[in-house]
């Protein structure tokens, strides 16, 4: 009978000390949960403000406005009449140095470039030519060239504003910075020039994609 209560004494503290580790662990992590929350809600909140605030920088309006119209005008600036050489131009961008780098770090996906660059109208073959294609720096790096070896508007517009806000974007780590003109959806200008660069957003081939919507 001894023997009996001392088991079923050990057994209740058993069961009392488990419970009470396991109330101190979910205790500890309802806590951490809450900080994790706030850590989160604080770095959207923090962003949200930068944006904001960039985006009402004189300088980001004034960029937006003199980009959209540079925009529209940079084809018939640089010249550019064969388009169809261009195109070829940049096809070649596509199928060679980009599917290179995107099978190596995506080598189970299936890219169809060949309707993306189809998609393309004259204006972004163009401004894609020019930033991308004739880039000199690597795939990754088309950010470095601050204008591009023509006079038009918007490469003088690029060599001005371009530094200043890759400067902002390697301050806060963003992943790219872009300029949308909200009737067409065409972005206008992006700090990394990559591959939805110069087109739309609203009736583009990147228009179903996370930023399009």
């Amino acid at each position: 009978t001894i023997v009996l209560v001392a088991l079923i004494i050990g057994w209740q503290s058993y069961n009392s000390g488990r419970e009470a580790l396991e109330q101190q662990a979910i205790k500890q992590l309802m806590s951490t949960r809450d900080i994790k929350k706030t850590q989160i809600e604080d770095y959207f909140k923090t962003i949200q403000n930068q944006i904001l605030t960039f985006a009402d920088d004189r300088m980001i309006i004034s960029a937006a406005k003199e980009f959209k119209a540079a925009f529209k005008d940079y084809r018939n600036e640089v010249g550019f009449r064969d388009i169809d050489a261009l195109k070829s131009s940049v096809a070649s961008y596509y199928q060679n140095d980009f599917t290179r780098e995107y099978h190596k770090r995506n080598s189970d996906q299936y890219l169809d470039l060949n309707t993306i660059v189809e998609s393309l109208d004259r204006e972004s073959v163009a401004l894609q030519y020019s930033f991308i294609k004739a880039n000199p720096h690597p795939l990754g790096e088309k950010d470095k060239l601050d204008k591009p070896d023509n006079d038009s508007r918007y490469s003088q517009l690029h060599q001005r504003y371009h530094p200043h806000i890759r400067h902002y974007l390697n301050a806060f780590e963003y992943y790219d910075i872009f300029i949308v003109d909200p009737k067409t959806g065409d972005i206008i200008y992006s700090v990394f020039k990559e591959l939805d660069f110069s087109t739309s957003l609203i009736d583009g081939p990147y228009a179903g994609s996370g930023i399009g919507q």
